[in-house]
């Protein structure tokens, strides 16, 4: 464990620049980064006290599970992103498993230290409300892809949202660092594996991207609208 007592150590996270220096102090003390192996779980379903987690290094991933037993993907969140933040608003995220997907750097903050600032500072009470309104609009997006659009297209719109999260411009073209194999993307896609692997060889031979276990590059953007 790495004892953090710095007001620095909040500020890659955007949730908290409406946060007053001794808001901020505050909880900076309380703090603890910890590192996770990957594999390791934050949560389980609402088994534990209610957590605002904040990942300062690595890679998170939020899943869910049918009655089946197949996993769905349902995010993924890297540094400068938090964990269990529709607890701030009362909304249990009783069906979610938060799970280390790359040796990560995080830490917790138990949300009824956070409750009382959402009503004493207005802007962090709105910063918080943006935030969760942001994930609902994502929620209804990924629900609506999967009503209206096909596999396939639901696989390129894939790319299309990691090169607007993640990418790094060089030229023309996107490098997207991703270190997901196909079959974690048929999970965020609810395609299959076979289905992935074909989509993404198509593209290549259409020299709309190539790639590797480690990224994509994004050749053309334009081809995957």
């Amino acid at each position: 464990m790495i004892l953090q007592d710095s007001p620095t150590l909040l500020a890659q996270f955007g949730l908290f620049n409406a946060l007053n220096d001794a808001e901020r102090d505050r909880l900076s003390r309380r703090l603890v980064v910890q590192s996770r192996a990957k594999g390791e779980l934050l949560f389980r379903s609402a088994v534990a006290a209610p957590l605002l987690y904040l990942v300062h290094q690595g890679q998170i991933k939020l899943s869910r599970y049918s009655d089946d037993g197949r996993e769905i993907i349902l995010d993924f969140r890297r540094a400068g992103d938090v964990v269990g933040e529709l607890a701030l608003v009362g909304w249990a995220q009783q069906d979610d498993v938060a799970e280390v997907a790359e040796q990560a750097l995080v830490s917790a903050i138990p949300i009824d230290e956070l409750t009382p600032l959402l009503g004493s500072n207005c802007l962090f009470n709105t910063q918080v409300t943006h935030l969760v309104v942001q994930r609902l609009k994502q929620m209804q997006h990924r629900y609506e892809s999967l009503c209206f659009q096909g596999a396939s297209s639901r696989i390129r719109q894939f790319i299309r949202e990691q090169a607007d999260a993640v990418g790094r411009h060089v030229g023309t073209e996107i490098d997207v660092k991703i270190s997901l194999t196909h079959q974690d993307i048929a999970k965020m896609t609810i395609t299959s594996r076979q289905l992935v692997t074909g989509v993404l060889r198509d593209l290549k031979r259409q020299n709309v991207i190539t790639y590797n276990r480690n990224r994509i590059l994004v050749r053309n953007y334009q081809a995957l609208l």
